[in-house]
C-alpha cells in the first residue's frame, strides 16, 4: 500500500484497484492449469504445510503436491530444499516464507533450483491450510488489508508496517536529494 500510495501522488501512475489479485485468488484456481502437473509447496510450520499440500491436492487432483516446511530456516534447512527441488522437479513452486526470506531464498539458490515458475505467496500457505484468515475484501479495496493482518499478528509484522514504509519513505527522499544535489 505505501508504494501504491507513492506511485499515486507522484502522479507517475493513475491506478484504479477495483479488485487486487493476491495468491489466495488464483492458487485455487490451478487445476484449471492443465500444463501444471507437480507443485511444491516451500514454507510454513509443518503441520501448515502439510494440510496445505492435501487441500491443494483435493482441488488438483491431476497433479502431484508434495511441500517443504519453512521451520527450522536457516542455510541447512535452505540447501536441503534447494536440493529437494532439484529432485522432484516440479512444474510450480510456491515459496511462503515471508517477506523478504522468500525472495532472500530464491536469489541465493536460483542457480541450484530447477526450471519452474516460482511464485513468492507469503502466507498464502497458511490461508490455504486453514491456519491463517484472509482479510474481508472491503479491507483491500479501502486500503486496510494491512491493519488486519498488524491486528492478527502483531509481534510479526509490527515493523514491515509500522517502521519499513518511513524508511522507504527516506530512502526515496535521500536518494532525491542526492539527484537534485548532482
Amino acid at each position: 500500500m505505501p508504494v501504491l500510495l507513492a506511485c499515486r501522488a507522484e502522479r507517475r501512475h493513475r491506478f484504479t484497484v477495483e479488485h487486487r489479485i493476491g495468491s489466495t485468488d488464483w492458487i485455487p484456481l490451478l487445476a484449471q492449469a492443465p500444463h501444471v502437473r507437480s507443485i511444491a509447496l516451500v514454507g510454513t510450520t509443518e503441520e501448515a504445510n502439510r494440510l496445505a499440500v492435501a487441500r491443494l491436492q483435493e482441488r488438483c487432483p491431476d497433479a502431484v503436491v508434495t511441500g517443504a516446511s519453512g521451520q527450522h530456516w536457516g542455510p541447512e534447512r535452505a540447501g536441503q530444499v534447494a536440493r529437494w527441488l532439484r529432485a522432484s522437479n516440479p512444474d510450480l513452486v510456491l515459496v511462503g516464507l515471508g517477506m523478504p526470506l522468500q525472495e532472500q531464498f530464491l536469489d541465493d539458490y536460483g542457480d541450484l533450483l530447477p526450471p519452474a515458475v516460482y511464485a513468492t505467496v507469503g502466507g498464502a500457505i497458511d490461508q490455504l491450510a486453514g491456519t491463517q484468515r484472509n482479510a474481508p475484501r472491503w479491507l483491500g479495496r479501502i486500503g486496510l488489508e494491512w491493519a488486519w493482518r498488524l491486528a492478527s499478528q502483531p509481534r510479526r509484522l509490527a515493523h514491515r508496517y509500522l517502521v519499513e514504509p518511513f524508511l522507504l519513505v527516506w530512502i526515496i527522499a535521500s536518494r532525491r536529494t542526492r539527484v537534485g544535489a548532482s
